[in-house]
């Protein structure tokens, strides 16, 4: 993770307040250390989980980015599904690394034809029912860009298409860091 100027700011501002909630559980406690161990730990961790919420909201409003110019282009002769996207910083920060989840979705259902689970003419078989084959594939894959704000990068890759998608959708859905 980048941390930037507000990161910092952040940071500062949760040392500076648990140090004064510090010295306010030392000014009332400071004759029974059992109390002051617990209320230190609690302070700690609250202020711990706060402030890592906080860098964490920063992250998502100043490093955001935008997929343009999106084309998926099926290779028949490998089989696979080719996707190609332009990766534009639109946030005020540098965004090292990025995870793009790409959904593939088959809009036609299939059937089992042919068995039925109670037919009970050949004996009861219920495991001779055709395999059910997956009509969502869900890929995700990694990008180490170091792209500063307002640039474009270009990512491309490949997943395996399966033969038996006819009619299929696409979602894609970027994560940057």
């Amino acid at each position: 993770m980048y941390f930037g100027l507000w990161h910092f700011v952040v940071i500062m501002v949760f040392v500076v307040i648990f140090a004064l909630v510090e010295v306010l559980i030392v000014y009332k406690y400071k004759t029974n250390t059992k109390y002051l161990l617990v209320f230190t730990l609690m302070n700690f961790l609250f202020g711990f989980i706060v402030a890592f919420g906080v860098v964490m909201m920063i992250d998502e409003k100043f490093k955001s980015v935008v997929l343009k110019d999106i084309k998926t282009m099926r290779v028949l002769r490998t089989e696979s599904l080719q996707f190609s996207a332009n990766v534009y910083n639109s946030g005020s920060m540098q965004v090292n690394t990025c995870t793009v989840s790409f959904r593939l979705i088959n809009l036609e259902k299939r059937h089992i034809a042919g068995k039925d689970v109670f037919d009970f003419g050949k004996g009861f078989d219920m495991f001779a029912l055709e395999k059910k084959q997956p009509n969502l594939i869900q890929h995700e894959k990694d990008f180490v860009l170091n792209l500063k704000p307002g640039y474009t990068k270009k990512i491309v890759f490949s997943i395996k298409f399966p033969p038996y998608f006819t009619n299929y959708k696409t979602i894609t859905k970027i994560k940057c860091r």
